[in-house]
């Protein structure tokens, strides 16, 4: 089982090759990321008890004015949770770790967007501060209109708990995302980058050097006790909980922050400014007796919006692509989730609440903004409620579709795979770590934490000696992607990092994984 034999020498070659290769591939020089190192920030909800100063939780900002204005997720600062004032952490280098700066108030925010400005109004000790006389570096804004499918993007953040010093990711740009509520065309931008949760916050940085998203908690993430947040001298459950795990994968456009940033410039929130009344919360269950009719696909439409040429197969002149089912007893105020896709990968995904009644007809399209459609296989998924009610396909030219294969419930017991996580300077195990191996076709960027249970084929877990073991059996005749992963460690992440072979035995002992400590 040769393949599989290299598995942990090939991850730890792609750590290595990403950590002496990965800022030389992308256009910013070494001093616009020490630059942006000084720029991006770790914030902390404080909470005064007595004498002592207790932080909640934590979060990552970047500094988008030099007279001390940051912008973050509102999440990060959140006034319902309790705190009093809100730490700001900067560091000087990237081995440093942040170290206490300022305190900060709430200048403007948007709750929906999830997205803050916050203002810098004193020193550590509550003393106020001259803004004029601030030398922060502001990052400069960018356009999120500017960037495409494939564009590189870094990012910067504090993940984990705030001892760690400063995380630098990159990735390219997977997609856009439309939110309903949220008029600007790219709500989301969808990234291949792996972001843990304690980034949320923090900086996306084009091409250019300039700020373009905001990486932002668009799901759940793993929450544990790892700090000693309330002085006992132990880590344990009467800690607060720290957001650590998780992949969020999704960044707010900068273009969203632009009205708050100027917003906070000229003063910001007033005394008598209130955060916006929620409107009726939308509704994530299935409407008991739904039902939705089989999709039919066409490439025109008549005045009433008819199918005009429905079918199957269609020329690689058409540049739109309809697709209709009946519905009833539906319920307005359902979220539901339209998702095409072409050769099995994801090129468009929409959600938005219910308000086409109880029955009737629903039409769905995708595009290329006029262009004639790429050829290949065009996949529809229609999530309401969190449940699949409808899938189809139809195909556009003559272009072969990809298939990708599929494990065989059939197929035989499978391969169980075994070895230890180590630390790479001193080959000790590392306990609690985590070897996940993806069903086939699930590429790394690709996986979200709310759907693991979907997307995760085996996975392992160490024990105090660094030892997994991976259940369940994974299929014969298949190549899956890799991802080990421990607290205060780098994740190192592969796509297609081995095949098991027809023949590999049933039981197969890894070499050790090394992994480099953040």
């Amino acid at each position: 089982m040769q393949r599989v034999a290299r598995f942990a020498s090939v991850l730890l070659v792609l750590v290595l090759v990403l950590a002496v290769l990965g800022p030389a591939s992308f256009a910013l020089s070494r001093a616009q990321r020490q630059s942006i190192v000084k720029s991006t920030v770790l914030i902390l909800a404080l909470k005064f008890q007595g004498t002592q100063v207790k932080a909640l939780w934590q979060g990552s900002g970047t500094v988008v004015d030099a007279k001390g204005l940051i912008l973050t997720n509102y999440h990060v600062v959140d006034e319902e949770g309790g705190w009093d004032t809100l730490g700001i952490l900067i560091s000087t280098r990237s081995d440093q770790r942040p170290e206490p700066a300022y305190r900060a108030e709430i200048a403007a925010k948007d709750p929906q967007a999830d997205l803050a400005v916050i203002r810098i109004t004193s020193d550590t000790k509550g003393n106020p501060i001259d803004a004029s006389k601030l030398s922060l570096v502001p990052v400069p804004l960018g356009n999120a209109d500017d960037l495409e499918v494939g564009d590189e993007l870094e990012i910067f953040g504090y993940p984990g708990i705030g001892e760690d010093t400063i995380t630098f990711t990159e990735g390219k740009v997977s997609g856009f995302l439309q939110e309903e509520g949220i008029e600007y065309q790219r709500a989301w931008i969808k990234t291949d980058a792996s972001i843990s949760g304690g980034n949320s916050g923090g900086a996306a940085i084009d091409e250019n050097g300039k700020l373009v998203g905001v990486p932002t908690e668009a799901g759940q993430v793993d929450a544990r006790p790892l700090a000693d947040t309330n002085g006992d001298g132990v880590i344990d459950g009467r800690d607060t909980p720290v957001s650590t795990g998780g992949f969020i994968n999704r960044l707010r456009p900068v273009n969203l922050a632009y009205s708050l940033i100027e917003q906070a410039r000229k003063g910001g929130l007033s005394s008598a400014d209130k955060a916006p009344t929620p409107g009726p919360r939308s509704s994530n269950t299935l409407p008991k007796g739904a039902t939705f009719s089989k999709f039919i696909f066409a490439s025109k439409v008549d005045s009433k919006n008819n199918p005009l040429d429905s079918g199957a197969k269609f020329p690689n002149t058409i540049t739109r692509l309809y697709a209709f089912t009946d519905y009833k007893n539906m319920a307005d105020g359902v979220v539901f989730t339209r998702t095409w896709s072409v050769d099995g990968e994801v090129v468009l995904e929409q959600a938005s609440s219910w308000n086409s009644g109880a029955k009737g007809t629903y039409l769905m399209a995708i595009n290329y903004g006029g262009d004639p459609l790429p050829e290949g296989e065009y996949g529809l998924k229609l999530i309401v409620g969190g449940v699949a009610v409808q899938t189809g396909s139809a195909t556009v030219g003559t272009k072969s579709s990809v298939q990708r294969p599929t494990p065989s419930p059939q197929a035989s017991k499978g391969v169980t795979l075994s070895g230890y996580l180590v630390d790479a300077d001193t080959g000790k195990g590392i306990a609690n770590g985590y070897v996940l191996l993806l069903k086939p076709g699930i590429r790394v960027g690709q996986v979200q934490q709310n759907k693991l249970t979907e997307q995760v084929a085996a996975i392992g877990q160490t024990d105090r000696t660094g030892y997994f073991r991976t259940s369940p059996p994974l299929a014969r005749g298949y190549t899956y992607s890799a991802i080990a992963l421990a607290e205060g460690y780098e994740t190192i992440a592969e796509d297609d990092a081995l095949t098991i072979e027809l023949t590999d035995p049933d039981e197969t002992e890894l070499d050790p994984i090394s992994m480099v400590r953040q």
